[in-house]
């Protein structure tokens, strides 16, 4: 029992020695540090909740928080993350972000629900570290961590060692970096296509809708026609007239968006040239063929002004 209490121990510490060297490593690749406002360790006084790197020295607007996890996501995991989202909602940091050895599919699913759930609501990132990052991070953060490194004579080699090792950091900065900024791009062009598809549903259902009025107004002037002529009497011819024009051209307002529209949804569909012009027309002809009682009912209302006044 004893041995298997000093095993657990040794674990315990082991496990705690690589969160360690993990958190530092990171911390230093991606340069959080007091000089760009980070804090190390920092006890968030609103909460009491420590976090293990803070940006609180800049203003509001770029407050953020990383956690760093080099080892297996549990149940104490989950716990901490749901605290981390109160601080997102309640805007004491803007944006937060989980850097991790371990991939998000090894986690619990009610964490990676919930992983989900604030990259859809709030400014919140998880980000897998590859591999070689991670072991990279690991030695830097041993050489990091205080107390670990020996006193020894500087040599040439030794120079030349540590030459290496900064010129492998900036390595490793660099790769950080291109990987963030196409990260960042990429979420910025999903952005703006989410944004044009939703202009475009948008458009849609108001070009329907703009339809459906102009079907409603014509069958209503038609009908109220019919009823006139049947019991003898008639509208205004200059009432007639008017009534004829403005759906005339509600109706050439909306074959130019549809003509506007088949272009977008071809040109998406990478029709181009004379296929495209061909299609165009195609599609056209079905409209008006699929409106061709309305369009009567447009054409009468005109020949019956055009009648008043000869």
């Amino acid at each position: 029992m004893r041995r298997a209490d000093e095993a657990a121990t040794a674990q315990g510490r082991e496990n705690n020695a690589r969160g360690e060297h993990y958190h530092r490593g990171m911390a230093e690749i991606r340069r959080e540090n007091r000089e760009n406002g980070w804090v190390r360790e920092y006890v968030e006084p609103s909460t009491n909740q420590r976090l293990d790197q803070a940006r609180v020295y800049v203003n509001e607007e770029l407050r953020a928080f990383r956690e760093y996890k080099s080892g297996r996501i549990d149940g104490r995991s989950l716990e901490q993350l749901r605290k981390h989202k109160e601080l997102l909602e309640k805007e004491v940091y803007r944006s937060g972000e989980w850097v991790s050895a371990t991939p998000l599919a090894q986690a619990p699913g009610e964490f990676r629900d919930l992983v989900k759930q604030m990259r859809e609501q709030l400014n919140f990132r998880f980000v897998v570290t590859p591999r070689e990052l991670t072991e990279r991070a690991m030695q830097l953060g041993r050489q990091l961590t205080p107390g670990v490194q020996q006193l020894e004579l500087v040599s040439g080699y030794e120079l030349h060692r540590r030459d290496r090792a900064r010129k492998r950091l900036n390595n490793i900065r660099a790769i950080v970096q291109a990987r963030e900024a196409k990260e960042r791009t990429e979420r910025e062009t999903q952005e703006r296509e989410t944004q044009e598809r939703e202009r475009k549903q948008r458009e849609r259902k108001e070009l329907d809708a703009r339809k459906r009025d102009i079907a409603r107004v014509v069958g209503a002037n038609s009908k109220a026609i019919a009823v006139a002529k049947a019991d003898g009497a008639s509208f205004p011819t200059r009432e007639l007239r008017d009534a004829h024009s403005d759906v005339s051209r509600a109706l050439e307002d909306v074959r130019e968006k549809e003509q506007e529209q088949t272009r977008e949804m071809l040109a998406d569909l990478e029709f181009g040239g004379k296929s495209a012009h061909v299609m165009e027309e195609i599609l056209a002809q079905g409209r008006e063929r699929q409106r061709a009682r309305l369009t009567t009912q447009i054409d009468a209302l005109g020949k019956e002004a055009t009648a008043r006044e000869e």
